[in-house]
């Protein structure tokens, strides 16, 4: 191997460790951009959580609320019944307006179950 080619591979080595720190930088960069568009995603989704929340506390508070068939339900501006219906025992314990996560079952009909307080499930029927 003729020198001027070592001599040329030499310069290339040093040319990368004398770069190194400025990719390392590009790449904290990069990194803390991430970690902020996850921080932001985390903050859209908070945000989208109180939006809702304000919107269930709104119903509450306009008095569209009602209890049929062992649980809430809400109506919407048009007065038509939401489909999703409301935690009895949030609502009228804690004034929240809790959606219930719901499953048909063969042998006992609509049931459902708070997330936020656990209650045991809840055999409901949907208003007409």
């Amino acid at each position: 191997m003729s020198v001027w080619i070592v001599i040329v591979k030499i310069g290339m080595w040093l040319k990368n460790v004398v770069m190194l720190p400025a990719n390392l930088a590009k790449v904290a960069s990069i990194n803390k951009d991430l970690e902020l568009q996850q921080k932001l995603s985390e903050t859209q989704q908070r945000l989208e959580e109180v939006e809702k929340r304000l919107a269930d506390d709104a119903a509450i508070k306009a008095g569209r609320m009602f209890f049929f068939g062992n649980v809430f339900w809400a109506k919407n501006e048009n007065d038509q019944i939401e489909n999703s219906p409301y935690c009895p025992r949030c609502f009228e314990l804690n004034g929240k307006a809790i959606h219930l996560i719901t499953w048909h079952d063969y042998r006992f009909g609509d049931l459902a179950k708070c997330p936020e307080c656990k209650v045991d499930e809840i055999q409901f029927r949907k208003p007409q």
